[in-house]
């Protein structure tokens, strides 16, 4: 699973403003891994869509939406009571069944959260935060 995430960061996802080197993607989603923060969707074992998200308090969201240093590897991204989905990939040649898929996967996993936010980067949107 790693090696396949790691590929499609390095070659598939144009729109990271900067990016790890392979040693360090390969650190960043094992841990993502490890901390379970990370939804996939497989199709005849071939990676075919994924959904990283965090489980953040306010002051982190807050540091992620003004762009003050963050570094996950030594953030608490499990407990936090505001859900931030921070990418997302589906295979441009799939179909809507992947995200509906993902979706429900992350929705089920983090019922308790208050608060839903993220950001389109890729289209440069504005951020948008959900109550439950």
């Amino acid at each position: 699973m790693i090696r396949d995430l790691v590929r499609i960061y390095l070659e598939e996802e144009d729109y990271h403003r900067t990016k790890l080197s392979e040693e360090e993607a390969t650190k960043y989603y094992k841990s993502l891994i490890e901390k379970n923060r990370i939804e996939c969707y497989y199709d005849k074992k071939c990676l075919v869509g994924y959904i990283e998200s965090f489980r953040l308090n306010p002051s982190q969201l807050r540091r992620i939406i003004c762009k003050e240093r963050w570094f996950t590897l030594e953030e608490d991204i499990e407990h936090g009571d505001i859900l931030y989905i921070s990418d997302v990939w589906i295979d441009k040649r799939c179909g809507r069944n992947v995200g509906w898929s993902l979706k429900k996967q992350l929705m089920d996993k983090n019922r308790g959260c208050s608060l839903f936010a993220g950001q389109e980067v890729k289209r440069n949107r504005r951020w948008r935060i959900y109550g439950n």
